[in-house]
């Protein structure tokens, strides 16, 4: 019953019920009186056939989701829950660059991954004390595989396990460049245990990633990676962009100037995609804002209070708005060579191509 009309306590129940149709009526009971005449009501049903209806039944609607944290870690064995916003089929979870406004060497775990949530936590390497200040950590959630963006941008993520020994991940198709890798840990076999991710021979094919202990420690088991990689070849610079820097960036601070720029401070991930320092180390930015960055290469100090750390590509990954979902989906046709005056464009229907010279003004051959 969706009023109560009658005052007399009562339910409701069917006589018949087929696939056509039911017979209901409202039942009072008789504790008082032997009188069970009820006034009309207005009845509410719903009708269901088969088991169950399952979430996986739910269309994915979103590519990517992405936002900030801004919070401190007051307790080791506390761990912060993010609500995923969209809708994602095989949800795959990264953690962006930590701010630095605790000098304490630190690297983010993920775990308890679902397609509503995940957990996660700053954790800072067993010769501290486990308590952080509070940091900005953006997060990044993607839909598990390969997927093309209007704008040229070619985005997989997926899962992997990895230990002391670097394991080999293969794209499911080859990119049209190198992209950016950005890696974390998403599983937590041992609560004690704290890892970083390197990333290493970052191709258009694959990578390699492996895991790193504090330096007096050793990798004693293998988690779960989350990666994504996002190629460099995309235009939406106001929006999102990705790429890499030049083998230079070490223990100091290294600018990057952010592309065209943003409104405000973007979620900004970044990683290492070479091993030439072999110390544990993580990556941590010192300032953020719409048009630059400045990043540092951070090693932790168990084993001795050295951290000059020799020079490594990173790559970074910045990300304006909240989600990339399905309407910004492309083919994967369009392939943006260089930041000459002429691009070319791989089987573009003309079009698509006119759009992009009258947006771009740019000159676009179609083959």
């Amino acid at each position: 019953m969706q009023t109560t009309d009658g005052g007399d306590t009562a339910g409701v129940r069917y006589s018949k019920l087929n696939g056509q149709s039911v017979k209901v009526f409202i039942e009072e009971e008789i504790s008082k009186d032997k009188e069970v005449d009820h006034t009309t009501e207005v009845v509410g049903y719903l009708a269901i056939f088969g088991k169950d209806i399952k979430y996986t039944a739910l269309k994915p609607n979103t590519i990517v989701e992405f936002g900030d944290i801004t919070v401190g870690q007051n307790k080791q064995t506390f761990w912060h829950t993010v609500t995923i916003k969209g809708i994602f089929s095989k949800p795959v979870v990264v953690m962006g660059t930590p701010s630095y406004r605790g000098g304490h060497p630190m690297m983010i775990r993920v775990k308890d991954v679902t397609a509503t949530s995940f957990k996660w936590q700053m954790q800072e390497w067993t010769y501290l004390d486990n308590v952080h200040t509070v940091e900005t950590i953006s997060y990044m959630v993607v839909e598990e595989g390969m997927n093309f963006l209007k704008d040229g941008s070619w985005i997989e993520a997926g899962t992997t396990k990895a230990g002391a020994k670097a394991t080999a991940v293969k794209y499911s198709k080859s990119f049209p460049g190198t992209p950016v890798v950005i890696s974390s840990i998403t599983t937590q076999t041992r609560d004690k245990n704290r890892y970083v991710p390197r990333v290493t021979k970052t191709s258009n094919t694959g990578f390699q990633v492996f895991l790193q202990s504090e330096e007096k420690l050793k990798v004693t088991e293998s988690e779960q990676v989350s990666w994504v990689a996002w190629s460099t070849n995309g235009r939406k610079s106001s929006e999102w962009q990705a790429k890499v820097t030049p083998n230079k960036v070490t223990n100091k601070a290294y600018k990057i100037d952010l592309v065209g720029g943003f409104k405000d401070k973007p979620s900004f991930f970044t990683a290492m995609q070479t091993a030439d320092g072999m110390n544990t180390a993580g990556m941590r930015y010192k300032t953020l804002t719409g048009q630059q960055a400045q990043v540092f290469v951070e090693e932790e100090r168990s084993k001795d209070k050295e951290v000059d750390h020799t020079t490594e590509v990173v790559g970074y990954i910045a990300l304006w708005g909240d989600s990339i979902n399905y309407n910004d989906l492309g083919d994967g046709k369009l392939v943006k060579t260089d930041f000459t005056q002429k691009h070319r464009v791989e089987r573009l229907p003309l079009k698509e191509s006119t759009m992009y010279v009258k947006t771009m003004k740019w000159t676009i051959n179609t083959v």
